[in-house]
């Protein structure tokens, strides 16, 4: 083979690659779309936004701290 036949072999390979890349990339962009309008769903389900969940377990300690304090005073009576 010849140099610029090897230069046009590789310059097909690396179109090839590129598309075959691209083709991957959108279908993955597909999946993620689909996958954040099935957890938009989910949120609409259980009527709470996922964030709203973090701050809400984020809040239970000191609710929990208060309560065992007034249940060993309860138990000290």
């Amino acid at each position: 083979m010849t140099d610029r036949s090897l230069v046009i072999a590789a310059g097909l390979a690396l179109i090839a690659g590129f598309a075959v890349l691209g083709a991957q990339i959108g279908r993955l962009s597909s999946r993620i779309d689909r996958l954040a309008a099935q957890i938009e769903g989910f949120d609409a389900a259980f009527g709470v936004k996922f964030e709203e969940t973090g701050a809400k377990l984020d809040a239970i300690p000191p609710r929990l701290a208060a309560q065992l304090k007034t249940m060993e005073a309860d138990i000290a009576a």
